[in-house]
């Protein structure tokens, strides 16, 4: 049977089969495998986070220096979306995300010899630096596989498995640097990074233009015209894309900007809860390790209840909700769980901040 939307080969009749064709199981294993390496890359940075409060006696330094290395990996991260996406429309999502996530194992390696401050700060900012292009192709990868109206669910699940990594990061880095030190944080971030990088030799090249362009190769009259992108048009198509067009949407479509940026608001706070919650309550509070254990898998409970809620509004949404002249769902459904979680998770917050109290009691 041929499948809807393949192309055809004019000299000899060959079927060109794109991502979204792909039988279902194919589909799955690929967006799985795809997704290892955004649990890899979150679970490393948490994991190191848990030595921030003994870097300051291994190290020499000041306990503000000492926090810098917890926030500084995020910085690097931030730069990924605005060049990733035209790597991969030269050369491919799989060369890509292999390049950049075997120079992400090299830092990480790197990270075990660290001796001073310097060393600390400037690896732990190139290993997000390198590990953010990976979670940008994740994204597009699972773009490329499931169709436009499936896109909140793949989302849904990509931010759960961010969630997911970041959680076990700090509960397995805290038992593996009290019972075997510092130095094997990074071997075993190493070693789910060498467990990552060989699935991702086996998983099939997911970029349209990447498959297309390698079948028309073959084809002397289709060469012709098929050209590969030059460096400065992908560096005009950057500027254009990810400087200008926002700043003329702020002017010509205000709510689109602002919404986007509420949304990346609730997202970075939820977040943050991940990565910063389990310091704050041994630091501040004095939780011991079972306790902020405890505490935290409220946080993983509530992720995973997200994740069900998230998929469930967007299926109904499909089914019973507003469609479009083609009769498809209109992309505007996605909003749906954002416009109810966004205000409930801003309620939720400052109602713990006003009234929570951060201790933990025993009843018998």
């Amino acid at each position: 049977m041929i499948p809807k939307g393949a192309f055809f080969d004019c000299e000899d009749g060959k079927k060109i089969v794109l991502p979204r064709q792909w039988p279902l199981w194919k589909k799955i294993t690929t967006s799985m495998v795809s997704l290892f390496p955004v649990a890899t890359i979150m679970y490393t940075t948490t994991s190191l986070s848990t030595a921030v409060p003994v870097v300051p006696a291994l190290f020499a330094t000041s306990k503000s220096l000492a926090s810098l290395s917890f926030s500084i990996p995020f910085l690097g991260m931030t730069s990924a979306p605005l060049y990733a996406p035209y790597l991969s429309e030269r050369f491919g999502h799989k060369p890509v995300l292999l390049v950049y996530f075997l120079l992400y194992g090299t830092v990480v390696l790197g990270l075990t010899f660290a001796h001073t401050m310097g060393q600390l700060l400037l690896l732990r900012f190139l290993i997000d630096l390198l590990g953010g292009p990976c979670i940008v192709m994740a994204e597009g990868t699972l773009r490329q596989l499931w169709p436009p109206e499936r896109r909140m669910i793949y989302y849904a699940v990509l931010a759960f498995v961010q969630y997911i990594g970041a959680a076990a990061g700090w509960l397995v880095g805290n038992v593996v640097l009290q019972v075997f030190g510092l130095p094997y944080l990074s071997i075993t971030a190493l070693l789910y990074a060498s467990f990552t990088l060989a699935a991702l030799f086996f998983v099939p090249e997911t970029s349209v233009r990447k498959i297309l362009k390698q079948q028309m190769d073959e084809v002397d009259e289709m060469d012709r015209w098929w050209r590969p992108a030059v460096f400065w048009a992908t560096t005009v198509e950057l500027v254009r894309g990810g400087v200008l067009q926002p700043l003329r949407m702020l002017v010509r479509d205000p709510i689109v900007i602002v919404c986007s940026l509420y949304l990346a608001l609730n997202y970075a706070i939820v977040f943050q809860f991940f990565i910063s919650g389990p310091i704050l309550l041994k630091d501040k509070y004095g939780f011991t390790f079972g306790q902020t254990s405890l505490a935290f898998l409220g946080m993983i409970i509530g992720a995973m209840i997200s994740l069900t809620s998230n998929i469930s509004v967007d299926l109904l949404s499909a089914w019973k909700g507003p469609r479009d002249a083609f009769g498809k769902p209109r992309t505007e459904n996605r909003l749906l769980p954002a416009l109810t979680g966004g205000p409930d998770a801003f309620l939720r917050a400052l109602r713990c901040g006003l009234h929570g109290q951060y201790q933990f009691q025993r009843e018998c």
